[in-house]
């Protein structure tokens, strides 16, 4: 049986010996898990309307001739795009701890 310490702050079991991360290392692995999953939902919903060969054959510059090549940079766009906006709105709704009244 392992004994699951938990953290004060958070509320989160730990098993022994794990360390907490520092607060900004935990809301980089947020804005990156986030953006990851919204960047594949993107892709989800826009590869099914829009063949890639199609938007390539379609733009002025040669990027790729393959479906594959196609979907990596679409959804790395996707992903830059949406981590962009997860890293605004995070920056954006900071808040402060009350301090004490004296």
């Amino acid at each position: 049986m392992v004994l699951m310490a938990t953290s004060e702050h958070t509320g989160v079991a730990r098993g022994p010996g794990a360390k907490q991360w520092p607060q900004s290392r935990q809301k980089i692995a947020i804005v990156i898990w986030i953006s990851f999953l919204v960047a594949a939902l993107m892709s989800l919903l826009f590869f099914g309307l829009i063949d890639p060969v199609d938007l390539l054959e379609t733009s002025a510059i040669n990027l790729g001739e393959s479906r594959e090549q196609g979907y990596a940079m679409l959804f790395f766009f996707f992903w830059m795009g949406s981590a962009a906006s997860a890293t605004l709105a995070m920056r954006l709704s900071r808040t402060t701890q009350a301090r004490p009244e004296s």
